[in-house]
């Protein structure tokens, strides 16, 4: 008898939520029975300028009535146009850039790389909590989660992991100075074979979102790198646009020797870039240079996204002071919840019960109620990552909020 299927996702491709996005424009996207949704996450980090920008999409569409494909071995005013206009938001030493990836995988692996084969050395520095990616050198890389060792068989890289970078609220993590100490003492006792030190500023994915003590631990692991000649690489895949600056590099003054870009950096199509100092830029061709890399259409996106970044600097920040006012003045009238956090990345962390198990799980349950209220906020550990698009009105902000607080409020009392 012949079998019949019907075709499934994945399992890990399945969506988690029954919602059936429709449409979207700006900071609100909609089902299929107009149900209207205040996004606070930007569809996880993607959309810096929101649902369909009209600049982004006439940048798009234009570049489609022009060429559809260009192969790497051919010239295009359009890639050269869009290198000037991304290195005026990247720290000047940062000059030799690669904008032929897809994704942040792809553009941390590209750093890695370059690092191991300037420095001839194999062991790379992270630290518990990092997120970086989803390939196979990224996932033993990356200190997120629980190792994935049943489908890292086979594959081993040589790394290193610094300890979180957390202390605060009243979850008994470890004291700062510390972990600062830990970091250091790693850092003294493997320098001679470590290839590279590779943080991410925000820490978005454990909920860390530049806390003050994530600004001192980078701090001093570019000294560390510094005084014995580690290259040091920051991965801004979730920071970059989001934040005073650009990028938390330059907004922080930290001489880092590559960084990585993606998520927001072409408004929400594909595209990753890595950008190193010339003395990094040691890998041939094939090594870190993929198929629909540096896609017109992404590029396209990434230029109309760089001039919007450039011509709405001061609305943007005058937003990012808004925000962080009136997030302030929520958590301050309340015992049981904290924020921190850079530019328009906020952190609103569930401080209320003794057990981190329990906050997670609480915070977990406000995320799904606030998402039937008309509010989209993700949730990591027991922190709400507030992190909406950079067109999100004040209007739109105050009405998100009173709608998230009201929930929290009927969870924590």
């Amino acid at each position: 008898m012949k079998t019949f299927y019907e075709p499934i996702f994945s399992k890990n491709t399945k969506p988690k939520k029954s919602f059936r996005l429709a449409g979207g424009e700006g900071a609100l996207f909609w089902n299929e029975d107009g149900q209207q949704i205040i996004d606070l996450s930007s569809q996880t980090v993607n959309l810096l300028f929101g649902q369909k920008h009209p600049d982004i999409n006439s940048a798009i569409t234009k570049q489609m009535d022009t060429f559809t494909f260009v192969d790497e071995d051919f010239q295009t005013r359009l890639h050269e146009n869009a290198l000037k206009s991304l290195y005026n938001f990247l720290p000047s030493k940062l000059s030799s850039i690669n904008i032929r990836m897809n994704d942040g995988s792809s553009a941390v692996e590209c750093a890695v790389k370059q690092a191991k084969k300037a420095t001839g050395k194999t062991t790379v520095l992270t630290c518990e909590g990092i997120y970086l990616g989803q390939n196979t050198q990224t996932l033993n890389l990356r200190g997120w989660g629980p190792r994935r060792d049943e489908i890292l068989v086979g594959s081993r890289e040589d790394v290193l992991f610094a300890p979180l970078p957390l202390s605060i609220n009243n979850l008994n993590f470890k004291n700062k100075k510390e972990v600062i100490d830990q970091l250091e003492s790693i850092v003294k006792q493997n320098h001679n074979r470590i290839a590279c030190i590779l943080l991410d500023p925000v820490m978005l994915s454990y909920g860390i979102c530049s806390s003050p003590f994530l600004k001192e631990y980078l701090r001093k692991a570019n000294e560390l790198s510094n005084n014995y000649n580690i290259p040091f690489i920051l991965d801004e895949s979730q920071s970059y646009g989001w934040v005073p600056d650009s990028t938390l590099a330059k907004h922080w003054n930290l001489d880092v020797d590559a960084i990585i870009l993606a998520k927001g950096l072409a408004g929400g199509l594909p595209l990753s870039v890595c950008a190193s100092k010339p003395e990094l830029d040691l890998l041939e061709r094939g090594d870190a240079d993929y198929t629909h890399g540096g896609h017109p259409f992404s590029i396209a996106a990434m230029l109309a996204t760089c001039d919007l970044m450039r011509r709405e600097e001061s609305l943007f920040l005058e937003l990012c002071t808004f925000v962080e006012k009136v997030i302030g003045e929520y958590c301050f009238t309340r015992q049981y919840t904290e924020t921190f956090g850079v530019g328009l990345i906020r952190a609103i962390q569930l401080t209320k019960f003794d057990s981190l198990e329990k906050n997670i799980e609480v915070t977990k349950k406000i995320a799904s109620e606030a998402l039937e209220a008309g509010v989209y906020i993700r949730t990591y550990n027991n922190t709400l990552g507030f992190k909406p698009p950079r067109v999100i009105t004040k209007e739109q902000i105050l009405t998100s909020l009173n709608v998230l607080f009201r929930v929290i409020d009927s969870n924590v009392k």
